[in-house]
């Protein structure tokens, strides 16, 4: 997982079913990992872009916190890799 923390569930880099590269993160139900990126600027418009799908009809979302301002966060929904942005 590198620099990413897993929560809830047990996350793991798979050599299966990725965008592109040889590998991707599977991330379990009612799960997710998490970074912290510091030496953001006051005042200053950031993007986090991810490329995410999910399986079976399930349901997942991008989210960005503890940022100084309102929490942000995108729903990902479908089978097909598809990039989603948060604005912040």
């Amino acid at each position: 997982l590198g620099a990413w923390q897993d929560y809830g569930t047990n996350s793991q880099v798979v050599k299966a079913h990725a965008r592109t590269g040889e590998s991707a993160l599977r991330i379990g139900p009612r799960g997710g990992v998490h970074r912290i990126v510091s030496g953001l600027k006051p005042s200053t418009q950031y993007v986090f872009r991810v490329y995410a799908r999910v399986e079976g009809g399930e349901q997942g979302r991008i989210t960005v916190e503890n940022f100084g301002g309102e929490t942000q966060s995108a729903q990902v929904l479908g089978d097909e890799y598809k990039a989603y942005e948060v604005n912040f």
